[in-house]
This record gives C-alpha cells, sequence and structure tokens, in this order.
C-alpha cells in the first residue's frame, strides 16, 4: 500500500515537472504590424516548440475582424477573407479550405494562440519571422 502511494506521488511529481517544462520552453516573440508593436493585454505572441503564434483575439481586434466562437473553434473574418481554429486540433480552415497546420491552436489565459503565419495566409497578409523566432512582423498589401 505504501509502495504504491509512492508511486502515485512520484508519477504526479512528475508529471508537474514535465508542465513546468513545456511552458518553460515558450519564448517571447515581439509582433509587429507594418513595423509598429502590436500592443496587448498579457503575452501576444510566442514561440511554442518552434512555431510562432499569436493571441486570435488580440489579432481579430487588430484587424477589426468580425469574431465568433463556438465550442473549441475560433472563427474570424477580415476584409472578406476567413479562417477557422479549432483548440488542440492540427487542421485549420482558410478560406474555406482544409489545411493541416505547423502547430495545433491552444489556449493560454484564455485566449486562442493560433500559427501566426497560417492567420496569416488566411487573411491575406504577409508574415516575416525572424531567424530566431523572437521578431514576427505582419506586414499589410499597399
Amino acid at each position: 500500500m505504501i509502495q504504491r502511494i509512492f508511486s502515485i506521488g512520484s508519477a504526479l511529481v512528475l508529471a508537474a515537472a514535465l508542465g513546468t517544462s513545456a511552458l518553460a520552453a515558450n519564448t517571447s516573440v515581439k509582433l509587429t504590424l507594418d513595423g509598429r508593436p502590436v500592443a496587448g493585454n498579457g503575452v501576444v505572441a510566442l514561440n511554442h516548440n518552434g512555431v510562432v503564434y499569436a493571441d486570435m483575439i488580440l489579432l481579430n481586434k487588430t484587424f477589426s475582424g468580425l469574431m465568433s466562437i463556438k465550442g473549441k473553434t475560433y472563427s474570424t473574418v477580415v476584409r472578406g477573407h476567413s479562417v477557422a481554429f479549432t483548440v488542440n486540433s492540427p487542421i485549420g480552415v482558410v478560406q474555406g479550405r482544409k489545411v493541416r497546420l505547423s502547430g495545433s491552436p491552444f489556449l493560454l489565459n484564455n485566449s486562442l494562440y493560433v500559427p501566426l503565419a497560417a492567420f496569416g495566409r488566411g487573411i491575406g497578409v504577409q508574415i516575416r519571422i525572424d531567424a530566431s523566432r523572437t521578431n514576427a512582423d505582419i506586414v499589410t498589401p499597399s
């Protein structure tokens, strides 16, 4: 009985340590729009497992999009372009077509973080990410 309790306790400690290291793997990314900083409350963009993600709600506000949330799926329409992402799904919908994402969207602090490159393609803007993945610029069409 004591050995079983010890095993369960050890497993819980290991799970907590792995969860902490996964969070520590996230690094902040400076996000700009046409060279100007995008401001927001909290984390705006981050590098998570080598993929640059951004807060979809903040992106939606930045582009004055029309957003809807149905269950775990977040959709937005920006200047006639539509994108939809589902929490923890590697598949997104860009202009009505299913596409494989570079990483699965995830929730952090009640916001959905989506792969920035996929969001950009979906709304018709360029995304420039530096090699170190610490800076990303959204470039709008002239």
